[in-house]
């Protein structure tokens, strides 16, 4: 067989969204990629792009070489709300062939942070004929979590 097709995959992204709260050491498959040679010139394995998030681990079901990604730390959105990946797929070929596709994580937020009052205490004085749905004071206060969780 001539090496004469390059590794390449059916999309040219893959997408995941992934809580905050995702445990280390959950799994995301990704998809395979596909080479029409045979032998030796057909695909060899999979690389990760550089990063401190994700590992790479590749598997064999009967003849198909397959991936997933394996979380390797806590994911924060308030410190990255997203990761951008590149896996690329390789044979072994001389010259060897390879085919990317990339992925992109979307880091979904959590409810992990408590509102926070902009002062540590209020104070109010009430007149005694106040009338009924006097405002007394406003408290202020902030939460680092967004959307519905903020």
């Amino acid at each position: 067989d001539v090496n004469d097709n390059a590794p390449s995959f059916k999309n040219s992204e893959m997408k995941f969204y992934i809580s905050e709260l995702a445990h280390v050491g959950s799994k995301f498959v990704l998809e395979k990629a596909f080479d029409n040679d045979v032998g030796v010139n057909w695909l060899q394995g999979y690389s990760l792009s550089l990063n401190d998030v994700f590992a790479l681990n590749p598997y064999t079901i009967g003849s198909s070489r397959n991936v997933e990604m394996v979380l390797k730390k806590p994911l924060d959105r308030k410190q990255q709300n997203r990761v951008l990946l590149v896996l690329t797929a390789f044979d072994g070929g001389n010259p060897q062939l390879s085919g990317s596709i990339q992925i992109l994580v979307t880091v979904l937020d959590a409810n992990d942070n408590a509102p926070v009052c902009s002062q540590p205490e209020y104070e109010a004085n009430v007149k005694e004929n106040s009338l009924k749905g006097s405002v007394l004071t406003t408290v202020s206060a902030s939460d680092a979590d967004e959307g519905q969780h903020g």
